[in-house]
């Protein structure tokens, strides 16, 4: 059995990995598909996804790859925000890079914020952090890892079902 923080750590590491593999098959426009107007594509979540985690990343390390890679300027982005909160016609007219690019800036974005997750002992686990960028309140290291694993993986259950909607096969656990 696994200490708790390690447990997490695995958890998080298997949640990117998942994410990944469900996109990795998918053409462009199978990333650009939306099931209606009022739903968001695979490629939007996954960006948003990846967006958030550069989020968490920033609270627990102090780094963004987003920032640090101008993928704002680049992708012709807001600087600030992750689609949270955003209406759907804002969501849905964000122009999204070519697959190959945001599998890249995903893939940079995953792998760094699970490295700064096994920088985190029980003691940093506690450190608080006046205002997330993540949660947008104060909270502890711990507390943004633990809002991480439960966002990422409601939007994995998301984008299995957006999958399987394109008549593929959706799950990636199996």
């Amino acid at each position: 059995m696994n200490a708790p923080l390690e447990e997490l750590r695995f958890r998080g590491r298997q949640t990117h990995e998942r994410v990944l593999k469900l996109v990795d098959e998918l053409s462009d426009e199978q990333l650009r598909w939306r099931p209606s107007a009022k739903a968001h594509s695979i490629g939007w979540t996954l960006w948003h996804i990846a967006r958030a985690d550069d989020n968490v990343l920033f609270d627990l390390s102090g780094a963004s790859l987003w920032r640090s890679g101008a993928y704002a300027a680049r992708w012709k982005h807001p600087e600030r925000g992750s689609g949270t909160g955003w209406e759907d016609e804002e969501a849905a007219s964000l122009p999204l890079p070519a697959k190959d690019e945001l599998l890249t800036f995903a893939r940079e974005v995953f792998a760094a914020v699970d490295r700064a997750r096994v920088g985190l002992d029980e003691a940093r686990f506690a450190d608080e952090i006046a205002e997330s960028r993540f949660l947008s309140e104060r909270t502890t290291k711990g507390g943004v890892v633990g809002a991480e694993l439960t966002h990422d993986n409601r939007h994995l259950g998301e984008l299995e079902y957006i999958k399987g909607l394109l008549g593929l096969r959706g799950t990636v656990t199996r």
